[in-house]
């Protein structure tokens, strides 16, 4: 009974909801259909998709299009509970039918009614089409004006295309005007506010009412330009979102982002560091709250979809990623610094990817503004041939792709298990270095020590890197540089990879970087005896150098290797010149 009664007035609320307007008007669904970005309008709650679908394949003009779009109706896709709308779901349909792996209810406001009033960080998400303007009010709080100063109220102003029409323009057509003036807010009078115009699918503005005089509204309207006879029909999707407090959609220059290395069906890559303000430690972070990362993937051949729209925030957000894909995330340790990394699954061999990191603006709201970071490219390898390892347990450092065994070959051994096989390996070479520092008076004071700048510390890093880089060699399929070494499926850089590897096919190596020998010279007491080749031709026999390309041309370990290595080289280099001249210092002292 009390189920029954529940049931009731839950339903009453329902009711009431509807009645009252509470919920938006419509909202998107979004799918692609053979790499093919199709829009879905969700009008009411008790609508399954298959009749939202109907709807809009009748309004498809290409014959194709249709077909495949009328094809999804005969998918098994239960109805979307519209009381749950704020959270994801991952619809229980073949992957291979439907490439979109999730549909999500968007808590943006996609109503077309009057409503112009704005917000603060409340973005909006509108449709607009040639020859219509759209006219927003924001109210400016005097008595609270957020981040600003005691002399002026600031509103941040940003924007975002998420979609264009069918047009050959190179501008994305679309412009913002503001103004505190409410005289000049009209169509007749709008050439007298400020003016914007969208670039590559972003703009931002920055308003400042002076708190001498206030004023309490700030005027917004959008406006496409006149494109002329380049477009015929079509509607531009945008979004809006003014703030106080801060910019709600922001586009980074950085990548902030890169690739670590990849095999023939995966890629590990790593942001930038994290704030060291907020964790000092992995321990500080709990995954569920500040994940706020995400990483987007693409397939090359929709580069020109982000050609105009590449600062966007809801044209990535909601563009044709791969569905394919599986991605873990994970928080590291590098350089004194924690990072966010991604390992991504079940890409295809020899193929080029866009990426693109976005995160979110401090909120698990995803829809509520973000940052969009500048995309990068990568590329994987041959397949059978490399395997990527990393997260290590000695040679933690290792994150690139080995030579892949002849038992992983097989599907005896996963890359796991194949990293740890290597790892072991270098472990026990790594013992008798031990027996040898503990004779090296380390914990003394710096007048006594071997050297007054480095540490028994520093030495063991050192050789920890060189030993892994010596003994774990670096794979690739690509021959970009004639620094790299041809390998046969017998000819291994060491017994353990012809005899305990066994690689089934063919490689080239990625040689260790000189400098890792220059450090373990260089941190560790003279009385070792370690010794480096100086000579270009004395180097090629066992190492390589960084000539600062956008390809890796040695395998460098215990720092991070960027797209160019120019800035590495004379990094450590400098850092060399500035020790040798402290020693000489120290010395006549």
């Amino acid at each position: 009974m009390f189920c029954f009664i529940y049931g009731i007035l839950l339903w009453s609320l329902v009711v009431q909801a509807l009645s009252s307007n509470m919920w938006p008007h419509c909202y998107d669904l979004l799918t692609t259909v053979d790499g093919k970005f199709l829009r879905h309008t969700y009008y009411h709650p008790e609508v399954t998709l298959q009749e939202c679908l109907n709807l809009e394949c009748d309004e498809l003009n290409d014959s194709q299009d249709r077909k495949q779009c009328l094809e999804l109706e005969e998918l098994d896709i239960e109805p979307l509970d519209f009381l749950e709308r704020d959270i994801e779901y991952t619809s229980q349909i073949d992957q291979d039918a439907l490439v979109h792996r999730s549909f999500r209810f968007t808590s943006v406001d996609l109503s077309i009614g009057d409503d112009s009033q704005l917000n603060d960080w409340k973005p909006v998400r509108k449709y607009i089409s040639q020859n219509e303007t759209h006219y927003y009010e924001f109210p400016i709080n005097n008595t609270n004006p957020g981040v600003s100063s005691s002399f002026d109220a600031l509103i941040f102003i940003t924007g975002n295309i998420c979609s264009l029409p069918d047009t050959d323009l190179d501008e994305n057509g679309l412009s913002l005007y503001y103004t505190f003036n409410q005289s000049v807010f009209s169509i007749e009078t709008i050439d007298q506010m400020t003016k914007l115009d969208f670039r590559l699918g972003y703009v931002q503005a920055l308003a400042s009412n002076p708190t001498s005089a206030p004023f309490s509204t700030l005027y917004v309207a959008m406006q496409p330009n006149d494109v002329g006879t380049n477009t015929v029909s079509g509607q531009w999707t945008y979004e809006l979102g003014i703030s106080q407090n801060g910019l709600v959609f922001q586009w980074d220059d950085r990548a902030w982002a890169h690739l670590l290395d990849a095999d023939g069906e995966s890629a590990l890559l790593m942001t930038g560091a994290l704030d060291t303000d907020l964790y000092s430690n992995i321990s500080d972070i709990d995954p569920g709250l500040t994940d706020s990362y995400s990483l987007h993937l693409f397939d090359y051949t929709y580069k020109s979809t982000f050609q105009n729209l590449n600062r966007s925030w809801c044209a990535i957000k909601s563009g044709p990623e791969l569905s394919s894909i599986s991605i873990n995330t994970s928080f590291v340790q590098k350089n004194e610094s924690i990072r966010e990394q991604f390992y991504v699954q079940n890409l295809n061999s020899s193929s080029q990817y866009i990426a693109y990191l976005t995160q979110n603006s401090g909120t698990q709201n995803s829809d509520s503004g973000g940052t969009v970071f500048h995309q990068f490219e990568f590329e994987t390898m041959l397949e059978d041939t490399c395997t990527l390892i990393y997260d290590l347990e000695f040679c933690n450092n290792v994150d690139y792709a080995v030579p892949m065994s002849m038992q992983f070959f097989d599907g005896l051994i996963s890359a796991t298990e194949l990293g740890a096989l290597y790892d072991d390996y270098a472990k026990e070479h790594y013992e008798n270095f031990t027996k040898s520092l503990q004779i090296v008076q380390c914990d003394t004071d710096a007048s006594s020590r071997y050297s007054p700048l480095r540490t028994c510390q520093d030495c063991a890093n050192s050789y920890q890197n060189w030993l892994c880089s010596v003994l774990i060699p670096r794979c690739t399929t690509r021959n970009n540089t004639s620094g790299y070494k041809y390998r046969t499926t017998s000819d291994g850089r060491n017994s353990f990879i012809n005899e305990e590897i066994q690689p089934p096919n063919p490689y080239y190596e990625i040689l260790p970087c000189v400098d890792s020998c220059n450090a373990i010279v260089r941190d560790c007491p003279g009385s070792f005896g370690f010794v480096c080749p100086t000579t270009n031709e004395t180097i090629r026999e066992s190492y390589y150098w960084d000539e600062g390309e956008d390809y890796v041309s040695c395998n460098a370990l215990g720092f991070i290797v960027q797209s160019s290595g120019a800035r590495l080289s004379v990094k450590r280099n400098l850092e060399v010149v500035i020790a040798l001249w402290i020693i000489i210092i120290y010395k006549l002292l």
